[in-house]
């Protein structure tokens, strides 16, 4: 799993937490395509005529935070997102420093701002996000700031690792995200969640629709694959190109790199033996609001390229049902050049649990 260790705590001593979202992975190949992707019927105006509405709006939770008064008042303490704020909005001011060091990385700030932003509208999204930033380092980003001043040497956590226990012995990991940023993020999630409702080879609303809609083709080779620890390997460099091609690459920077990438998390007992600092060095934290939709969206953008690769040209390739990381492709040659492209990206498939088929059967989705 791509984690790096930080046993650092503050701030200035986590200036050096690496991360790898503006990399590319098949750097001649991968952005142009996609943007020949995004200029053709693949983006059909009923998929992207979605536009993002972003913003923050203060909404009480009953989620876990990162932080709360048992860390510092006492295990007896009752946590409670009104008593944490505090901690969170300090916690996420102290962040902002960090990312504000890295060149390149546009801040979470520019999500604080509401406004409407359309897909492919790329002129017209820089300049606004250029503007919106502005505003939060203005007005909004120093009031942040001297909280996270105040609460300066207190062990404040970015972010928490946690984990759920599945079937089988197998334990899925998930991020508990800082309040502030899943607040930004969440106009994000809904985006993604809108345009995935729209495609249809998308499962995520329907899981048997995709899979119905296949049948009625009468596909006969059919390759159901099984991706090893997708969630984990699944390069952000992928997710960001995609989004810098729909929204422009500042608003891709902020989201992608400065609001999803560059995280940190707490993880301790039982998890690991001591307690220390942790951050992706591949692959993004599911449990973020819009980590889930944006992985999605760009692993359907990956079945779009191999599509585009192997001949299909401008025409919508609908021949494959995908849930999340879960795929079934009733195309050989598609599959077998989705399969060179997953190599690229060094992400595997688990060849034992994949199924390849010359009769029409698929197994979707997958369960452990």
């Amino acid at each position: 799993m791509g984690f790096t260790h930080r046993s650092a705590i503050t701030a200035s001593a986590r200036m050096d937490v690496p991360f790898t979202g503006s990399a590319r992975p098949f750097p001649d190949k991968s952005a142009t395509t996609i943007q020949e992707i995004t200029a053709t019927t693949y983006t059909d105006s009923d998929s992207w005529g979605v536009p993002l509405n972003k913003g923050f709006s203060w909404v009480p939770t009953w989620k876990s935070t990162p932080n709360d008064d048992r860390e510092f008042s006492g295990p007896k303490a009752v946590p409670s997102i009104f008593t944490a704020m505090k901690y969170e909005v300090a916690s996420f001011a102290r962040d902002l420093r960090l990312i504000h060091s890295k060149e390149g990385v546009f801040s979470p700030g520019i999500l604080w701002v509401k406004r409407v932003l359309w897909p492919l509208d790329n002129s017209w999204n820089t300049r606004m996000v250029n503007k919106d930033l502005r505003f939060y380092e203005t007005q909004v980003g120093p009031i942040f700031d001297e909280l996270a001043t105040a609460f300066e040497g207190y062990p404040l956590r970015p972010g928490r690792l946690a984990c759920s226990l599945e079937g089988a012995g197998k334990r899925r990991l998930f991020a508990i995200g800082n309040y502030i940023r899943q607040r930004l993020l969440h106009p994000v999630h809904d985006w993604g969640m809108r345009v995935l409702s729209r495609l249809p080879c998308d499962g995520t609303f329907q899981q048997e629709r995709p899979i119905h809609r296949l049948a009625l083709l009468r596909p006969s080779e059919v390759d159901s694959f099984d991706l090893s620890s997708a969630t984990d390997r699944w390069p952000v460099s992928v997710i960001h190109d995609l989004m810098a091609c729909i929204f422009g690459p500042s608003l891709a920077s902020c989201i992608v790199n400065g609001s999803l990438a560059l995280s940190a998390f707490w993880v301790g007992p039982p998890l690991v033996g001591s307690s220390r600092f942790l951050c992706f060095r591949t692959g993004q934290p599911l449990g973020y609001y819009g980590s889930w939709a944006l992985l999605s969206l760009s692993h359907h953008y990956l079945v779009w390229l191999a599509a585009l690769i192997v001949g299909w040209g401008h025409t919508p390739f609908t021949r494959y049902a995908l849930l999340g990381d879960d795929i079934v492709i009733a195309d050989r040659a598609v599959a077998e050049q989705y399969r060179k492209l997953l190599g690229l990206l060094d992400v595997s498939i688990s060849e034992s649990k994949s199924l390849c088929s010359k009769s029409g059967a698929l197994e979707f989705p997958k369960q452990g």
